[in-house]
């Protein structure tokens, strides 16, 4: 008569309920991070060095990298701002406290949605024909409000 079978799937579940309190905290945060790993690599890179960006020839092209870059600026300040309101209220509402985790995953969401509006609107200002670097796109409050 063979047990082995039964047997390995006990050793195994005793395995597992003995090791799962101890990997369960770190789960979360692994997770976490690969999930800002993707919306990280996700966001397209700003080419801030005026050597490396190649002339505008199409007026048509530029017209159009305007609309774009103008209409997701737009889109991500807002969403930003929204997720902001929305942990602002669960913060006054005590339903979180600032330290906890899901308090944290929002302030970095909305961050995140911040950045790649400031990432749309240096878009937008160059596609405008300035030269200059992201901390001139900065000196100037105005160009944080994409035309």
């Amino acid at each position: 008569m063979k047990r082995s079978g039964l047997w390995g799937f006990a050793k195994a579940s005793f395995v597992f309920a003995v090791i799962r309190p101890l990997i369960l905290p770190f789960l979360r945060p692994v997770m976490m991070l690969r999930q800002a790993q993707a919306i990280l690599g996700d966001m397209p890179l700003v080419q801030s060095d005026p050597a490396n960006v190649d002339p505008v020839v199409d007026d048509a092209e530029t017209m159009r990298q305007r609309r774009i870059s103008r209409k997701w600026a737009l889109l991500f300040m807002l969403l930003s701002m929204g997720v902001w309101g929305w942990w602002l209220e669960h913060i006054s509402s005590d339903v979180w406290t600032i330290m906890s985790l899901p308090s944290l995953e929002t302030i970095l969401i909305s961050g995140a949605l911040g950045l790649q509006s400031l990432v749309q609107c240096y878009t937008n200002w160059r596609a405008r024909g300035h030269q200059g670097s992201f901390t001139a796109l900065l000196a100037d409050a105005q160009n944080l409000w994409p035309r």
